[in-house]
Parts: structure tokens; C-alpha cells; sequence
């Protein structure tokens, strides 16, 4: 195992990370490797084809404000965590090799600035920044503010699979073919634009319900869940509600449907449909 340290400015090869001379000891990293960018800002260009390394770790710091990869040229490497905070942008796939993110942190990145994710990730820290999961599957992921940090993350959801969800802070947008098995929502609010979510458990935050599919279940202890923004038929199987909640089915076609009868173990007047089937208290 050795660190290795991104230099990229070679003459003539410039920003090809598969250059020895691009990094410190002059050595193209291999699987076991610890990966810096720590200053600079050459940007990764070439060489980006590294989907048989399996780094240990792959960081990329604050002081660091160059592009990885690109939108056409994905930086393909594998790595038991990634820990990114720089001010560039990123477009890392370990789709194409047979490695999964262990970890990934995010705590870091400017307006305008994004880091890209493609690949299997086991579990990710959103702290701070713009970050897209473009594809692959997520097995658990938190929004979460770091101390008295000012920026919270904004994450956008492409076609990518999460099975559990947490947000605590920032704001989460769900669009195109995306799946979230069980959502939970702390603060911060939730757009579900297109996609699927299929459970969902609110004690605080806004989730706002355009996609035109099916929630399964709903339980609203604290928080607001809109359905009305959005004029396309949408279904809720289950949902149970508690007093502080917020719950607004009443969109202008009024083609939102609730399976089942809702379940109020508080919170009626705070609940808007025009028709309403109701148990409980």
C-alpha cells in the first residue's frame, strides 16, 4: 500500500492520470493505494480507464479545484471509501469493474460545482454540496448537516436504486426511473418529480408528491406531505397520520386515490381531500 499524490502536470501529458509522472513517487496508483488531490487544479483528462484498481481510499480535498472525469469520460476506478470535498467537478463510475463504494462522505463543492456518482454504493454521508446519483444501487444514504456548516446538501436522484433513505437536512430531488424502498424524512424537504418511492416515514421536513406512481405507506408523525402540485393521477395505499402533521390530497383534477381508509391517530383538521375515508381515533 502506498499514498499517492495527484501532481498531473507532466509536460506533454498533462492531466492523463495512467502517467507516472503525474503523481507523487512516480507511480500510477494500483489496487490497495491511497489516493490524494490535495492542491491544484489540473483536471483528470485521459487515462481515466482505471476499472481494475480498487483503491482503499480515494480523497479529494477542498484545496483541490479541477475536474475528474467528465460527462462523456467518467473516471472509472473502484475504492473502499471516497471522501470528497473539492471544487471542481467529478464523474466517478465503478459500474464497469467489479468494485462497490464502500463509504463515500460529501462535505464540500461550490454553487455551480458537482460531484457525479454511477455504481453500487453500500452507504453515503452527505454533509454538504451538490451531489447526483446517476445510476446504480445505494444500500443506505443520509442527508445530514455537519455542525454549523451554512451549505446543506443538495442531491439530486437520476436512475439510481436506494433501499433506505435518511434526510435530515438539504433537499433531495427524485427524478427519472429512480427507486426509494423506505424514506425517511427528518427535516429538509423531498421532491419526488418522477420515480418511485415506495415507504415513507415523516417526523418533520416537506415531502412534496408529484410523481404519478404508488406510495405504499405513509406515516406522518411531524411534517407536511403536498400531493397537490402536481395535476397527474398518484395513489397512496396506506397512510397514517399523527397530530402535527400536515397532509394536502386535494390537487385540481382531484385524481389523487388512497387505497385504503386513512388511518388518524391525530391530525384530522390538519388533513385537506375532498372526499376522505378515515379509522382510527
Amino acid at each position: 500500500m502506498a499514498t499517492r499524490d495527484w501532481i498531473g502536470t507532466d509536460s506533454g501529458n498533462e492531466g492523463d492520470w495512467s502517467v507516472a509522472a503525474n503523481w507523487s513517487g512516480a507511480s500510477v496508483p494500483i489496487t490497495g493505494d491511497i489516493v490524494r488531490f490535495l492542491t491544484g487544479s489540473q483536471s483528470v483528462v485521459a487515462g481515466k480507464d482505471q476499472s481494475g484498481v480498487n483503491l482503499l481510499e480515494l480523497i479529494v480535498t477542498a484545496g483541490y479545484s479541477g475536474d475528474i472525469g467528465s460527462s462523456t469520460g467518467k473516471m472509472e476506478i473502484g475504492a473502499t471509501t471516497l471522501s470528497y470535498q473539492g471544487r471542481g467537478n467529478a464523474w466517478f463510475d465503478v459500474s464497469t469493474g467489479s468494485f462497490n463504494y464502500d463509504s463515500v462522505y460529501i462535505q464540500g463543492g461550490v454553487a455551480g460545482r458537482r460531484l457525479y456518482l454511477t455504481g453500487n454504493i453500500a452507504a453515503a454521508h452527505i454533509m454538504e454540496g451538490f451531489v447526483t446519483f446517476e445510476s446504480g444501487t445505494v444500500t443506505e444514504a443520509w442527508l445530514e448537516s455537519a455542525g454549523t456548516q451554512l451549505d446543506v446538501p443538495q442531491v439530486t436522484i437520476t436512475d439510481a436504486s436506494f433501499t433506505t433513505l435518511h434526510v435530515l437536512s438539504g433537499t433531495l430531488a427524485q427524478n427519472g426511473s429512480s427507486t426509494i424502498s423506505t424514506l425517511h424524512i427528518l427535516k429538509g424537504t423531498v421532491t419526488s418529480q418522477e420515480g418511485t418511492t415506495t415507504n415513507v416515514a415523516m417526523r418533520g421536513g416537506l415531502f412534496i408528491k408529484n410523481s404519478p406512481t404508488t406510495v405504499a405507506d405513509l406515516k406522518m408523525y411531524l411534517g407536511s406531505c403536498d400531493a397537490s402540485q402536481d395535476d397527474r393521477a398518484k395513489t397512496f395505499t396506506d397512510i397514517e397520520t399523527h397530530v402535527g402533521m400536515m397532509l394536502n390530497l386535494q390537487n385540481t383534477p382531484d385524481n389523487v386515490v388512497v387505497t385504503n381508509a386513512i388511518k388518524i391517530v391525530g391530525g384530522r383538521d390538519n388533513i385537506k381531500a375532498r372526499t376522505l375515508s378515515t379509522t382510527g381515533i
